[in-house]
């Protein structure tokens, strides 16, 4: 299964890689496309069935991780 899972990631990071260029190309406000693809990803987590707060804690821990100087 983990084979699979890191597939499905590497796959997941060129579609995103190819997104974000398009965003680029198009010349889309960089805080615009942040936030839309926050969204999106947001929305995803809720629609497989992740509880509401354990999404928050999750980007509560991305914050934290940034304000530590840390990569995401």
């Amino acid at each position: 299964m983990g084979d699979q899972i890191d597939e499905e990631f590497t796959r997941a990071d060129k579609i995103l890689a190819d997104t974000l260029k398009t965003f680029q190309d198009e010349g889309v406000h960089p805080g615009v496309y942040a936030a839309a693809l926050l969204q999106v990803g947001v929305f995803s987590m809720l629609m497989v069935g992740e509880d509401g707060d354990e999404v928050v804690r999750f980007v509560r821990k991305l914050i934290q991780k940034r304000d530590q100087g840390q990569q995401a």
